[in-house]
């Protein structure tokens, strides 16, 4: 299986099991960043536990925040 489809599918779920609250197309970027830092955190924690699930699961959680502040970029500069 191709790397890249398989961690999107793990986004994807994360994304999936919070699509009760609301977007991230209104947060700040200094607010998302924020939240980067504290997934960040807790995916430094993860991996010191060894627990696999939990790893890949955070680091769905880091890759989702990054892709937030890329997509409000994208659409910043689209509406430039």
């Amino acid at each position: 299986m191709n790397v890249v489809i398989w961690f999107a599918e793990r986004m994807d779920e994360k994304l999936e099991a919070n699509s009760h609250k609301n977007g991230w197309q209104d947060c700040s970027d200094k607010w998302l960043l924020n939240r980067l830092r504290q997934e960040t955190k807790e995916l430094t924690k993860a991996v010191e536990s060894g627990k696999i699930d939990r790893i890949i699961s955070e680091a769905a959680d880091v890759a989702n925040f990054a892709m937030f502040i890329a997509d409000n970029a994208r659409v910043a500069a689209d509406d430039a």
